[in-house]
């Protein structure tokens, strides 16, 4: 069988802590910036952006794993039912959110840490 074979072994290993790492991204900046604002501290554009980006990639990290994924299990687990393609499917449409659009996350960070004004 396919998940018998030693390279599909490993490419689950590398998607499962993939996932397990943007799982972790994603929970560790939303409670951080969940502690700080229980503080009454104030976020600043950085620290905004910062989350965004963070999310952003979480979310395009774990549809790459999952895409990789669902590939390499083959034209099977495209039936309806399948709880791999189902757990796909939530993917995508999470990623699609105009709220974790990678690029855009991306852009807005990268021109707060490059701006020429010293401030962050």
């Amino acid at each position: 069988s396919i998940g018998g074979q030693e390279g599909t072994q490993i490419l689950a290993a590398r998607c499962h802590v993939e996932i397990d790492a943007a799982e972790a991204l994603y929970l560790n900046t939303i409670r951080d910036a969940m502690r700080r604002l229980e503080r009454h501290e104030t976020l600043s554009q950085l620290d905004l952006a910062t989350a965004r980006r963070n999310v952003a990639y979480a979310c395009l990290t774990s549809l790459e794993a999952g895409t990789r994924l669902l590939n390499a299990g083959g034209g099977r687990l495209l039936y309806e039912g399948n709880p791999i393609a189902r757990q796909h499917r939530n993917l995508m449409g999470g990623a699609a959110h105009h709220g974790v659009n990678w690029e855009r996350a991306a852009q807005m960070f990268g021109a707060l840490v490059l701006r020429n004004d010293g401030e962050t």
